[in-house]
């Protein structure tokens, strides 16, 4: 952690309007619901129960303890925040949320957890909307609970739905209080702690890597860090090393800035995608925390390549073996040669700092086999003063990511598993 951290680092926030209180039951055992009916119907059962002469001791205490759960626990509160309606157990309050670009279907909010004793934690929430369209909600949360370090945003709890046949679902993650890119676009001055945030990414990427995991999806906005500068990855899960390769020329516009050669070329060989891609993205956030503005902000894919290749240098057909589809190679020697541009033109703080400048081109390598490893990278000069072995934890095993085959599976399917996970989660 830094010495001296920054003043609270300030995000621009939506303060959130509760519009509504519902009452339903959940049954964590057979899905099913009960309405506020027979939620009036379960307390006057108890209550005729102990005027009877027996006293509630007599119920078994497992039953007692489900049957008042279910009546404080399935009270819902309904929010309202940017036009998205979230509904919450009451015993979470939604507070804000963070106005920053969010995926498609996806919204982020802060909310405050009373427990039975009254005391109040701070939490991320994440809505999934459409959740069991695809298995990527099915993924990142196996990932979340399986991936535990300081660096990665893991799962806390997954808010179980008020309806059996669900769309919509709701978990929560560790508060941060904004991201590397609200920061980045602020006017505040973290040059001192670029260090500590490059340090942190690679060190969550190391321990990620290590258990067979591969972001992918890693930008700014994707970088939470709270007041402290404590950094942690989030919005993981979608890819894995099981992952399928895009086609060439279908690369997703989604983080088009920070995606790796190899990606936009639609896979550098018959493989899964490799760890190589994460490091590129996170050389790509390190010239953007020194110059505060995008290292390659292309427009589209075709674009892209060609400020790629402004920076990195044109390949000759010999440099492309590691592309094995014949269309994207011929499609990158066909490119216009433009005169290579110095990196130290788009980040001038490499002028007067040929350490962090060494760490970056070690980083943001044309050929994915030339770039340097999370653990390498770690043990750079530009990062001695934070670097501690015995710190930077690896997994003791690879993730088994279960996620079912086919783009387009059952919504029952995925369902099915989701409510699998949720009975798991609640014990």
């Amino acid at each position: 952690m830094p010495s001296n951290p920054p003043a609270r680092l300030s995000a621009a926030k939506h303060r959130a309007k509760r519009v509504g209180t519902d009452c339903v039951l959940w049954s964590k055992d057979s899905h099913c619901l009960f309405p506020h009916a027979q939620r009036e119907l379960i307390r006057w059962l108890l209550l005729v129960h102990a005027r009877d002469g027996s006293c509630l001791a007599s119920i078994p205490c497992e039953l007692v303890g489900h049957l008042f759960q279910w009546c404080t626990w399935m009270e819902r509160g309904l929010y309202t925040v940017h036009g998205v309606l979230l509904d919450v157990p009451c015993h979470y309050e939604v507070t804000v949320a963070h106005t920053t670009p969010r995926r498609v279907g996806r919204s982020e909010s802060t909310v405050i957890r009373t427990d039975a004793q009254g005391g109040k934690q701070r939490f991320g929430l994440v809505k999934c909307e459409n959740a069991c369209a695809t298995w990527d909600v099915v993924r990142e949360l196996e990932l979340q609970a399986q991936l535990r370090h300081e660096n990665i945003c893991s799962l806390e709890e997954i808010l179980p739905p008020r309806n059996p046949h669900f769309n919509d679902l709701y978990f929560t993650t560790q508060h941060m209080d904004t991201n590397l890119q609200v920061v980045i676009q602020s006017q505040m001055e973290f040059t001192n702690h670029v260090p500590h945030f490059v340090y942190q990414i690679l060190r969550g990427l190391r321990y990620m890597h290590s258990a067979g995991v591969v972001h992918q999806q890693l930008c700014p906005s994707v970088c939470k860090v709270n007041a402290l500068c404590e950094l942690r990855l989030g919005n993981y899960g979608v890819e894995c090393r099981s992952s399928q390769h895009e086609k060439f020329g279908k690369v997703d516009a989604t983080n088009l800035w920070y995606r790796a050669p190899e990606v936009l070329l639609g896979g550098c060989s018959p493989n899964p995608i490799a760890p190589a891609v994460d490091i590129w993205a996170a050389g790509c956030i390190f010239a953007e925390l020194l110059s505060r503005r995008p290292l390659v902000p292309g427009r589209n894919y075709v674009s892209q390549l060609h400020l790629v290749c402004g920076f990195v240098g044109y390949p000759e057909e010999e440099d492309l073996d590691w592309v094995h589809n014949d269309a994207a190679k011929e499609f990158v020697l066909k490119l216009s040669r433009q005169e290579r541009v110095p990196i130290e033109k788009a980040v001038p703080a490499l002028d007067s700092d040929p350490v962090a400048a060494d760490l970056l081109s070690g980083m943001l390598q044309l050929t994915p086999a030339r770039r340097q490893s999370a653990c390498d990278l770690l043990q750079h000069p530009y990062l001695k003063e934070l670097h501690s072995p015995e710190d930077e934890l690896v997994s003791s095993h690879c993730i088994a990511v279960s996620g079912g085959g086919g783009a387009s599976p059952k919504p029952s399917d995925v369902r099915a598993r989701l409510w699998s996970m949720i009975r798991r989660y609640q014990g």
